[in-house]
């Protein structure tokens, strides 16, 4: 833009924070001189927005598969930290954290829950997997 041009093109990986990238630049343009020209008249996005909700449906609908692997007290786990991240966002996908808050902790301590997934490392696969698929193009 510093350069006469009237075009950004951001380019970042799935799930690294494209639209706060692109919120925090529009804001900047927005309160400065660049505005008085007109530059800011339209944001694009290549795909459409999508909320938590419609991504975590998405997942449950589309995904059966993934979900179908583990046992039934596991996909239990796993949607409650579904319901989770549809409220409060990625922050539900923090490890061990997530096993401290209702209703998570409710389905017993750290150890039981991993013990559902036949271990930590296939629990921590289990929530990096389930939190790709909710990002997914």
């Amino acid at each position: 833009m510093l350069q006469g041009r009237h075009r950004v093109l951001l380019t970042m990986a799935t799930g690294t924070g494209k639209t706060i990238v692109a919120f925090q630049i529009c804001w900047k343009l927005w309160n400065s001189r660049w505005n008085r020209t007109g530059v800011l008249r339209h944001v694009v996005f290549s795909a459409p927005l999508r909320t938590r909700r419609e991504r975590a449906q998405e997942v449950r609908r589309a995904q059966k598969g993934f979900f179908e692997r583990y046992s039934e007290p596991a996909r239990q786990v796993l949607n409650d930290i579904l319901d989770k991240y549809i409220e409060y966002g990625t922050a539900e996908f923090k490890i061990p954290g997530i096993f401290n808050v209702p209703p998570v902790s409710e389905r017993g301590t750290v150890l039981e829950i991993a013990a559902m997934f036949n271990g930590a490392e296939n629990l921590r696969g289990a929530v990096n997997g389930m939190q790709t698929l909710l990002y997914a193009p």
